[in-house]
């Protein structure tokens, strides 16, 4: 009878194993919705026109492995699929591209950004005297359902005109190889700031154009700053030049630091170099390098705003 017993049992688990061994299953299989993957994509474009053949790679920052490579079709676009968006840490994905004879540079909006990255140890070298290796690239962290449709790419080659740098300023040479034994780039002007008497000076090393009253705006955030420049206007600062809200800019940190002659200091402005009929253009200057506050918002106009950090 306890063998018989026994018997049943087993006749009773085999038939649930048979079943998937539970009421809630179906033949074994979990009803587990996959996870969601996501896609990048955009365009690569030449002098305004669709470029095709190029390569773009997609790297896996989180194991330093090529994930993937494509390139752009006729219509030079481009685009990676299933992206992975789990595991213990989100998949942080780069991508750059590349085609003999060009230089590419991205943009991305959303949850992209077009930054730097040092990429010196993906390549064979010493560890020592390796040359530093930079990719210009787009950065992107792969999250659920959040695909990113802008990662576009603008190139440039050889036709594209060269760009002039002045020289530093600096006349005293202190080692072999430095700025002044070098004396690279663009000469300076004899006179290179010039008062035109409208509210403006003028830099005739840089042809860029600076509003002259350096104290005109009070100390405030960097967008702030960036609001007070657009609303600056004829009439405004001391400004007759006829300028319309929207003309100024605030500088970028090149813009801003072409206005330093390395060879003076306390501030490190040039003396001597404005015209004789303006001698507070050089003054008005040198206030705005020493408080940092110099600015400009469309081409060659640059307004004096204090822009903090």
């Amino acid at each position: 009878m306890r063998q018989l017993r026994f018997f049943l049992v087993m006749i009773y688990v085999g038939l649930l194993s048979s079943c998937g061994g539970s009421a809630n299953s179906s033949g074994g299989n979990s009803n587990v919705d996959p996870l969601p993957t996501d896609s990048v994509s955009g365009t690569i474009t030449f002098k305004g026109a669709p470029l095709p053949g190029a390569k773009v790679t997609a790297f896996l920052t989180n194991s330093n492995v090529i994930y993937q490579t494509t390139t752009t079709d006729a219509n030079g676009n481009y685009s990676f699929t299933g992206l992975q968006t789990s595991g213990n840490v989100p998949g942080e994905y780069q991508f750059w591209a590349t085609k003999p004879g060009y230089g590419f540079y991205p943009s991305a909006g959303g949850t992209g950004k077009a930054t730097r990255f040092d990429y010196t140890g993906q390549f064979v070298g010493n560890g020592v005297t390796d040359i530093a290796i930079y990719f210009t690239v787009i950065d992107y962290v792969a999250l659920p359902n959040d695909s990113l449709a802008g990662g576009n790419f603008t190139v440039y080659d050889g036709s594209n005109p060269l760009v002039t740098l002045a020289r530093t300023g600096q006349t005293e040479s202190y080692a072999n190889g430095d700025d002044a034994s070098q004396s690279k780039g663009v000469a300076w002007p004899a006179i290179r700031f010039t008062d035109n008497q409208d509210g403006t000076v003028t830099d005739h090393l840089t042809g860029l154009v600076w509003l002259k009253d350096a104290g005109c705006f009070s100390p405030t955030t960097w967008s702030n700053a960036i609001t007070d420049v657009t609303q600056l206007a004829d009439g405004t600062c001391g400004l007759s030049d006829g300028s319309s809200t929207g003309k100024w800019r605030l500088p970028n940190l090149n813009e801003l630091e072409s206005l330093i002659d390395v060879s003076a200091s306390a501030p490190a402005l040039s003396t001597g170099t404005h015209s004789a009929a303006s001698p507070t253009a050089s003054t008005g200057l040198r206030q705005a390098i020493s408080e940092a506050k110099a600015a400009p918002r469309k081409p060659g106009r640059f307004a004096s705003a204090m822009a903090g950090t």
